[in-house]
């Protein structure tokens, strides 16, 4: 099958605007400030050195269980810590029934105190936490967290500063600040985005070509031709799927079924159409 001249020179050029906007420009302008935001620590409120902090600390997600694995450390001066404590922390999505929480006191949590220092730190166990996934598939799924947390003292909730610190490689930390409350976002980087975008372009493309190029076909198809070029693009398909990091967790996404579903039912009802009207010019 031979490529005319302006489909090679189209070709050149998707592959180089492809080469300049996924490598070029993440080595130049992106990738020290990517790299420097692998661990995150997030203010939600204004810091008064006054109030004790509390920092949700997110180390894992459990995709197949739709949690994430955290704990939550208490830290500020010691001076602050002289009556009994508690934090607790809700599911503000309400996944959980309310009465299922998580929490650090004085009593039963880890404590860091070092001699000669006025600071203390107090870290609870590790726990998991609900997780809700945005509306919109990969690679722009979304991991929403919204937590209710209370610092309490005698029965009576406190004020406190809040953080949120973020160990999970691949996803960038987000706070949105609500009215009486706070949306914990972890997002896919812009980079990862745009590759499995763009890779997802030139794929559907490549497969629509192939399967006009195979309609095109002048000679005649044997049946064994044809399981050759399909089990050849179900070979790329794998690749391919390796390539932008699909998972098979969460099942078959929208962009799967667009990028690799149409393409290859395109390519396999033309070569069965193909064979069908081959062997009928034959008979007659």
């Amino acid at each position: 099958m031979k490529v005319s001249k302006k489909i090679q020179r189209l070709i050149i050029i998707i592959f180089s605007l492809f080469i300049i906007t996924v490598y070029i420009y993440p080595i130049i302008f992106v990738n020290g400030d990517l790299y420097g935001r692998m661990i995150e620590v997030k203010s939600v409120n204004k810091i008064n050195r006054e109030l004790p902090t509390v920092r949700l600390v997110l180390h894992k997600i459990l995709v197949e269980e739709n949690t994430i694995e955290a704990s939550l450390i208490v830290y500020g001066n010691k001076r602050l810590f002289n009556n009994e404590f508690h934090v607790d922390i809700h599911d503000a999505y309400g996944t959980n029934p309310y009465g299922v929480y998580n929490s650090v006191s004085n009593r039963d949590s880890i404590l860091f105190s070092s001699d000669g220092t006025v600071q203390r730190a107090y870290k609870s166990k590790r726990f998991t936490i609900p997780i809700v996934n945005s509306v919109y598939g990969f690679p722009s799924d979304e991991i929403l967290i919204r937590p209710i947390v209370y610092y309490m003292i005698n029965g009576y909730a406190n004020d406190f500063n809040f953080e949120v610190q973020k160990f999970i490689s691949g996803r960038n930390l987000r706070i949105i600040k609500e009215e009486n409350n706070v949306c914990i976002e972890l997002v896919r980087t812009n980079i990862e985005v745009l590759f499995v975008y763009l890779s997802s372009i030139i794929f559907f493309i490549v497969s629509i070509y192939v399967g006009i190029g195979v309609a095109s076909k002048k000679e005649s198809m044997r049946k064994s031709e044809g399981v050759i070029v399909v089990a050849g693009y179900l070979l790329s398909i794998a690749g391919f799927r390796e390539i932008i990091g699909l998972s098979r967790i969460t099942g078959v996404s929208a962009l799967e079924m667009a990028v690799i579903g149409f393409p290859l039912l395109f390519l396999f009802f033309v070569i069965l159409s193909l064979n069908g009207l081959k062997s009928s010019v034959k008979k007659k």
